[in-house]
């Protein structure tokens, strides 16, 4: 198949099922053929489907250079499912296993379970053909631990090492921040750097509607009707969703677990400033949000980086 990008041709070759390459007008040829997938299990049958095609390899338009990249298959929580959903009366509602059931309604109400689990593959290894990089992965949660550029004799030439430290637990999964990178080329002496957040609270699981924490704990989905299935013309729509839901957002549970402040290996420092962006409403309506731009305080490197959250 034929495209254009900006007036280009474009080739693309494959499918679905098997994967594809696209060659650029330049004549690169980028191929994706490492797949991913997720796992589906309901009334005690599984079906494994298809949701994801990495970029494998990317060749010169002459075959002469190629760079290959290579993927470590990780499970994104220790525990199983990642979700669950529930059936009631045919209709279909979502649990993420972190912020608890979406539903007021008691279990005995379910009518069948769907369970669902997510296999994520993170990049492990690139290849130049003149030398490497190499990730070190963890299987639970795809951290990456270490960093390591590999010259073409296969000696390691520089090392970058990632210190974590938990930020956040839901039920199944743990949210981790980077705490320390820390630099190494070979007898040279370590270059740290290390970064501070606002604190972070375990407890405060609710959202508003961008996602950014509000500190509810009521439940993530407003009251709101939809029709029954199979429709009954007596009572045709029921009620989902709380009605102690609240998605407003709030400034102060906003900044939990933002990046604060960069250390950088000479002790200087950038420290991160937030305030929300404005929405105001028209109506039953919102208008388009007032987007500001990036403002740097201090152009020096004890700069101060302004950057603004979205809020009604």
């Amino acid at each position: 198949m034929s495209t254009q990008l900006n007036g280009d041709p474009v080739k693309i070759a494959g499918t679905p099922k098997d994967g594809f390459e696209i060659t650029a007008p330049s004549g690169v040829i980028y191929s994706f053929k490492y797949a991913g997938s997720s796992m589906m299990s309901a009334s005690g049958t599984s079906v494994s489907c298809l949701t994801t095609w990495y970029l494998d390899k990317i060749t010169s338009p002459d075959k002469k250079h190629t760079i290959t990249l290579k993927y470590k298959a990780v499970r994104l929580s220790s525990g199983s499912p990642d979700a669950t959903g529930y059936m009631y009366g045919g209709v279909l509602t979502f649990s993420d296993n972190k912020h608890g059931d979406i539903d007021v309604r008691t279990l005995d109400e379910r009518t069948n379970v769907v369970s669902m689990s997510f296999g994520a593959s993170r990049l492990e290894e690139i290849d130049f053909g003149t030398g490497k990089v190499l990730f070190d992965i963890e299987d639970i949660g795809g951290k990456i631990t270490r960093m390591r550029v590999i010259n073409t004799s296969g000696d390691v030439v520089k090392t970058y090492q990632f210190t974590h430290s938990e930020l956040d637990r839901g039920l199944n999964f743990t949210y981790y921040k980077l705490d320390k990178l820390t630099s190494v080329s070979g007898t040279e002496k370590s270059e740290i750097y290390q970064f501070g957040y606002f604190p972070s609270s375990d407890s405060n699981t609710g959202t508003d509607y961008w996602g950014y924490r509000n500190g509810n704990t009521g439940g993530l989905f407003p009251q709101f009707s939809v029709y029954r299935l199979p429709l009954n013309i007596n009572n045709p729509t029921e009620t989902l969703g709380k009605a102690t839901a609240n998605r407003k957002p709030n400034f102060s549970k906003t900044q939990e677990g933002a990046l604060k402040e960069i250390i950088y290996p000479t002790g200087n420092k950038t420290e991160f400033t937030y305030e929300q962006i404005n929405i105001s409403p028209a109506g039953n309506l919102l208008t388009a949000p007032v987007y500001g731009l990036n403002r740097l305080k201090q152009p020096m490197i004890q700069a101060k980086y302004y950057i603004r959250l979205m809020n009604i």
